[in-house]
């Protein structure tokens, strides 16, 4: 990847443009404001959820598509 080339979401095809969360795609450690590591961890400990960080945070913008 160049500096010129799109941080893309490994997850896109999967899940759909998450455009929203681009922004936040260039750190491996970032967090998406509105969907913070913590409830993801508290998932995943609750065993909610196998997915990756930013797997979980695109199903959760889209479900918040549906509703």
């Amino acid at each position: 990847m160049t500096a010129e080339e799109p941080i893309t979401c490994p997850n896109d095809v999967k899940f759909g443009y998450c455009g929203s969360c681009r922004q936040y795609h260039n750190d491996y450690w970032g967090e998406h404001p509105e969907h913070p590591v913590s409830d993801w961890k508290r998932e995943v400990a609750d065993d909610d959820t196998r997915l990756g960080y930013w797997a979980w945070v695109q199903r959760r913008r889209l479900l918040e598509k549906v509703d």
